[in-house]
């Protein structure tokens, strides 16, 4: 669950986006993750840039060292 917080496209096992990412990680627990419990298993999609970065370094030096 935490990369899905940070980033990245949330597709559920048939590859479809069932939320917006954007509210999950700006109201976590209002209203961003009230759509994760009705999904038994989901991904968080990164590009193997990222992915291949994040071998290397944290999360956010792979993604530029977000301010929020």
């Amino acid at each position: 669950m935490q990369l899905a917080f940070y980033g990245g496209l949330l597709v559920n096992p048939d590859g479809k986006r069932f939320m917006n990412e954007y509210m999950l990680a700006q109201e976590p627990l209002s209203g961003g993750a009230e759509a994760t419990p009705h999904q038994q298993r989901y991904y968080a999609v990164f590009s193997g840039k990222v992915v291949d970065s994040m071998k290397e370094t944290s999360y956010y030096e792979s993604i530029g060292k977000p301010a929020v």
